[in-house]
């Protein structure tokens, strides 16, 4: 079965969206450095029973915005409805986030509640003591961050870079050379620019609130949250709230941040199965 692909104009911005599959939709929510791509093998797994849906965020892959786009929280909520919208999906919904898919996703849930059937959590952030990790305080700085983003434009030299990151930095050692210059592919000067906003715009005090509106969600709606345990980005007890309050949490010891990619066998295989149960 051939991906599909689509461009949707939504407000401030234009859209890349790919799909696959048919059957209950799923919208596959990405994160930094990421594009949609990064579900491309998992969801090829899944679209014998689901159509799954997999949009490049706001300005990153082949998604553009135009200047000032608001990254709000609640901003980032409407924009999964605008993408569900676009594609006339109007049944109950299942959403997968991982990393800063999830302040987009995991928003749109607490929007909406009544329109989700369930939701998967990949390795993410959602909670007001979030504490930044090293290059998150970087892209976080102004001048300093500008100064990274010039220097990782210098012709060879990010592809290395992302390589020792997303490998060892980000404890994905199983990472393909492949899968990484993928993502190089994908990240322009303009995309590298975006990432400076997105961060700046995230400070974990955003988080206040809805924070504690996500674990009350969890009790209600069936929730898998799927973690790499060599995350650095990420500390390693928010799966553990979410566990307290009913989700179902899977921990992988081999894996870390990027786990989806390393495994996306294994990864779909545990997804299909808490659906299916």
């Amino acid at each position: 079965m051939e991906i599909r692909t689509h461009h949707f104009i939504i407000p401030g911005a234009r859209i890349y969206v790919q799909e696959i599959g048919a059957g209950t939709p799923i919208i596959f929510l990405h994160g930094n450095p990421d594009s949609g791509d990064l579900w491309r093998e998992l969801a090829e797994q899944l679209m014998a029973d689901y159509r799954c849906i997999m949009p490049d965020l706001p300005g990153f892959g082949r998604s553009t915005i135009e200047q000032n786009y608001d990254f709000s929280l609640e901003n980032r909520g409407h924009f999964v409805g605008h993408i569900l919208n676009a594609l006339g999906i109007t049944e109950q919904v299942i959403v997968v986030v991982h990393d800063h898919g999830g302040p987009f996703g995991l928003t749109w849930v607490l929007q909406h509640p009544k329109r989700v059937r369930a939701v998967c959590i990949f390795n993410t952030l959602y909670h007001a003591d979030y504490r930044w990790h090293f290059w998150g305080q970087v892209w976080r700085t102004p001048i300093l961050g500008e100064m990274h983003i010039a220097l990782a434009g210098i012709p060879g030299l990010l592809t290395p870079f992302m390589l020792l990151e997303m490998r060892y930095h980000g404890g994905s050692r199983n990472l393909s050379l492949k899968h990484v210059q993928q993502t190089v592919r994908l990240l322009t000067a303009p995309v590298r620019k975006v990432m400076l906003c997105l961060y700046r715009q995230t400070n974990p005090d955003i988080f206040v609130g809805w924070d504690q509106r996500l674990l009350e969600r969890v009790k209600q709606t069936p929730t898998l949250v799927l973690w790499g345990k060599r995350d650095p980005y990420i500390q390693a007890d928010f799966p553990e709230r979410l566990g307290q309050h009913g989700a179902t949490v899977q921990s992988y010891d081999a894996y870390g941040h990027w786990l989806i990619a390393e495994n996306p066998t294994l990864m779909a295989e545990q997804l299909r199965k808490f659906l299916r149960g």
